[in-house]
Parts: C-alpha cells; structure tokens; sequence
C-alpha cells in the first residue's frame, strides 16, 4: 500500500454534471498529508451561476484566514490560473484574483478545461485507516 486513497468528492453548488462526460475525482495521500481533487467539464457540465463548492469526506487543516490549500484552473489549450482553497470545516471554495470560481470567472469553462486543488490534509491516523 502507498499511503494514496482514492475517494469521491461531492459537488454542494455552481456545478451540476449530468451524464458521464464531466470528472470528480479525489486522492489523498497520508504520508504526505495532502488530498488532490481534479473537477473536469464535460460537454454536458452545466453551471447554476454560484461559487463552484467541493464538500469532502475529511476537514482539511487551514491557515488563520481559512486558506487550506492551492487551486489551478486550467483552460485547456489556452491558459492557466492559479488560486486559493478557503475552508468551511469539509467544504471546500476557490478564489482567484477575481474572485469565486464559477461557470464564467476566472474565464468562461468549456469541455475539457479543468479545476485542481491540492489541500493539506492533517488526518489522524485513525481517521486515514478509516478512509482506507
């Protein structure tokens, strides 16, 4: 065993993925106490207009300002921008210089273009082999 888990983030707002064509994956990684979550749009992704929120199945550690992790948008093909993840106990919220992620902020999101986010995990041990 590496110490990776897989596990299934869930969407609380601004995203709706219907179909199979979008991605939300979710990895954790306890040795290195962090977790990676990948949101991909598909073609048929579609947005409610509110800040894009990733609930996940642990409370991640945060920063005074409720900062917990980094956030890239990437337009794929276009370009890239980086960002913040702030913290609400398990949900999760991005911020760029522009504000909340949405459907159309840091830029308008098309099939393919892709959201990460690396946040710092601090589990306890009991709470991984749980999760595992």
């Amino acid at each position: 065993m590496n110490g990776s888990v897989e596990f299934t983030p869930t969407i609380d707002g601004g995203i709706q993925r219907s179909g199979h064509h979008g991605t939300l994956t979710g990895t954790m990684n306890s040795a290195l106490q962090t977790a990676e979550i990948l949101i991909r749009v598909g073609v048929d992704t579609v947005f409610d207009g509110q800040p894009w929120t990733v609930v996940l199945p642990f409370i991640p550690a945060a920063d005074q300002a409720g900062v917990c992790g980094d956030a890239l948008a990437l337009a794929v093909g276009r370009f890239e921008v980086a960002g913040q993840v702030h913290c609400n106990g398990p949900l999760l919220r991005v911020s760029t210089a522009g504000g909340w992620v949405t459907g159309t902020a840091p830029f308008a999101w098309s099939a393919g273009d892709e959201l990460r986010l690396l946040v710092s995990s601090r589990l306890q041990v009991r709470r991984v082999r749980e999760l595992l």
